[in-house]
Formats: structure tokens, C-alpha cells, sequence
């Protein structure tokens, strides 16, 4: 490198876009794409959460409206547009989307068939419940507090949490070539998974996964389970979900096949459209109607009319195959830790658990 004499630096043009995408790559793992293994949270939910804190937003206060917080986080946190905030916030109030939703939101938030939410000008939120395990310990000096962007406030690095959200929420994220993608569990399971590991930390995978089972997903569905130990024990890995159904009676002998829980991250309305597909194309013989019977009781329930001389079985072997209602999971539990990226085991996660919670 020279120094020229108008006080120009010449630099070379390759060294230069290599360190500035280096940077660029670390500041996007560690601070925008992938969830922290502490509070599980991605830093524009815990943005999110910090600020509804701020403007008292708890379980018991009124809603407010969305348009309030975004601007807030905008403003205070996170400057990178209000649609991702937004997107973000709404994302944690769908039950379809986080098995336990920590934004309780009034309108329209959309709907698993894909339906896009309303505008933030519409839509009030409050927190759930279960936030207050997340924020109750705020102001008892136990975490650390960073600058804001402008450096005029303090936001918390972590948020205090008793909940294992890392593994309870779960999440996913695309970062330069990298990606997570952490499925959701069961609290009650996951709670007694660790006091398990407390009470013998030497305790095998094996036998934690008698506690924990696997992946418990906001829109249900049957898990196979053949892969899972070697998921929980390399941290990677990938398994499959089918939808959960019921056959019913129907009338003059018909049979009705009652799919009530769909596979995670589907859509129903995409597959209703692969159901109407096949049925045109005459490849369910033997079904003589599908309907959409949601409400706001059975959340899922489409339903298959079958002849009463043909095995509903058979009609199920056929669907499972050519829709979406059999998918494949991936597995990446990958998380940021001491600035490194690691891969975690099952136990990992838990040690890791409990060092945060002797922290704070």
C-alpha cells in the first residue's frame, strides 16, 4: 500500500471487497441471521420485545398499534426497514409459525393458507403471557448492555431468559454460507429433558431423547423417528413429518379421510391446489369430493369423500406421495458462540443452557 501525496490511499481493489464481504459476512451471522443459543431470539425479535417492554405492552396492558412499535424499533434499534420488522413481529404472533407465540396480535395477522397480514396501521399487539419469563429479570444487572447503532442508547445483549427458547421456538436463517434451521419442541418435555441432564449430566442422548421424543411442531403432524438420535448427536441431519388424519363415517356407506394436522411451513391452501390437481387428473380414483372444513375450532380439517367400495388406505398411499402433506425437515442446530460458529448436539445445547442460566 502507498501513500500518494493529495492524501489518496491506494489499495488493492481484490484485498479491499475481501475484507469488506469478510465483515459484511461476520455482521450478518452474529447480528442479523442466526438466533442466539441463549435466548433463542434473532436480534430484531429481541429489538422487537425490548422495545414493547419499553412502552409497557405486557400481557395485562391494552393493544397497541403495530405502527407504534415498528417505528420504535426503527428509530431506537434496528434501521433496516419497517417491512422486516413488521414481517418479524407478525411471524411471532402466528400460531402456525411459533409453537409458542410470544406477540399477541389483534386483526389480521394472515393465515396458514398464505394469506398476507394486514398494514401495520391496522394491527395492535401486546405480549403473550409467556414474555414474562423473558423480561422480568431486565433490571437486576445480570446481562450485558451494547450502544444502540448511534451509540444515544443501551439495548440488552441477551435478553434473561429461564426459558430454553433456543430449542423451544426454534428458528431459521440463511447467513453467507451458512444457515440454521432449528425445529420446535415441547416445553413440558423440554423443562424434564433438562432436569434429567441436571440430575446426571452424563446421561446419553439416547436416553434424553426418551424424555424429549423429538420435534414438536405448531401444526402437529406424525415425526418419524428413525433418524433422530443421529440428528440430536450431530446437530444436522434431516426427518420426515406427515400429516396426522382420521378416518369418519360417512353417508350410504361413504368414508371420509379427516386430515386435521398438516406438515410445518406448509401451506394449505397449496395443498388443497395439489389435491384439486390430482383429482382432475383422474389419479384419486375412488374420491368423490375434497372440501376445506377449517373454522376456527378444528384450525385443519380437509376432508376426502371416498366410494364405500374403495380402501381409504390406498387413496392416503397416493396423497402422501404426491403432496405436500408428507414433507422432509432439515435439521442445522447451529449457533453462535464465543464469536465462533459450532454445530451442537443435543448435550451441547444443554450445557450450554445451564452455564447462561449460572450467568444470570
Amino acid at each position: 500500500m502507498a501513500i500518494i501525496n493529495d492524501g489518496i490511499i491506494e489499495v488493492s481493489f481484490e484485498d479491499e471487497m475481501s475484507e469488506g464481504f469478510i465483515n459484511y459476512s461476520k455482521e450478518l451471522i452474529e447480528n442479523r441471521s442466526i438466533p442466539s443459543v441463549y435466548d433463542g431470539l434473532k436480534p430484531v425479535q429481541r429489538r422487537i420485545l425490548y422495545s414493547m417492554h419499553e412502552l409497557r405492552l405486557h400481557y395485562t396492558a391494552t393493544h397497541r398499534k403495530s405502527a407504534r412499535i415498528v417505528g420504535e424499533v426503527l428509530g431506537k434499534y434496528h434501521p433496516h426497514g419497517e417491512s422486516s420488522v413488521y414481517d418479524a413481529m407478525v411471524r411471532m404472533s402466528q400460531w402456525w409459525s411459533m409453537r409458542y407465540p410470544l406477540v399477541d396480535l389483534h386483526g389480521n395477522g394472515g393465515s396458514i393458507d398464505g394469506d398476507s397480514p394486514a398494514a401495520m396501521r391496522y394491527t395492535e399487539v401486546k405480549f403473550t403471557p409467556l414474555v414474562n419469563e423473558f423480561i422480568k429479570d431486565l433490571d437486576k444487572n445480570c446481562i450485558n448492555w451494547n450502544n444502540n447503532f448511534d451509540d444515544s442508547l443501551k439495548e440488552p445483549e441477551i435478553l434473561p431468559t429461564l426459558l430454553p427458547n433456543y430449542l423451544l421456538n426454534g428458528g431459521s436463517g440463511i447467513a453467507v454460507g451458512v444457515s440454521c434451521d432449528i425445529p420446535t419442541h415441547n416445553l413440558k418435555e423440554l423443562m424434564d429433558t433438562i432436569i434429567t441432564y441436571i440430575d446426571n449430566p452424563k446421561t446419553s442422548i439416547t436416553d434424553l431423547l426418551k424424555v424429549l421424543k423429538g420435534p414438536d411442531l405448531p401444526t402437529g403432524g406424525i415425526v418419524e423417528g428413525k433418524n433422530l438420535l443421529d440428528i440430536y448427536t450431530k446437530g444436522t441431519g434431516t426427518f420426515k413429518v406427515r400429516a396426522k388424519h382420521k378416518i369418519e363415517p360417512g353417508t350410504a356407506g361413504k368414508q371420509l379421510i379427516v386430515i386435521n394436522e398438516i406438515p410445518y411451513q406448509t401451506n394449505k391452501r397449496k395443498i388443497l391446489s395439489q389435491l384439486g390437481q390430482l383429482y382432475i387428473e383422474k389419479k384419486l380414483d375412488g374420491v368423490i369430493d375434497i372440501r376445506d372444513e377449517s373454522n376456527l375450532e378444528e384450525k385443519v380439517r380437509i376432508v376426502l369423500e371416498v366410494k364405500k367400495d374403495i380402501d381409504p388406505n390406498y387413496i392416503l398411499k397416493r396423497i402422501f406421495k404426491r403432496t405436500d402433506l408428507e414433507t422432509t425437515q432439515k435439521v442445522n442446530l447451529r449457533a453462535v458462540i464465543n464469536g465462533k460458529l459450532k454445530l451442537l448436539s443435543l448435550t451441547d445445547y444443554l450445557e450450554e443452557y445451564l452455564k447462561f442460566q449460572k450467568t444470570i
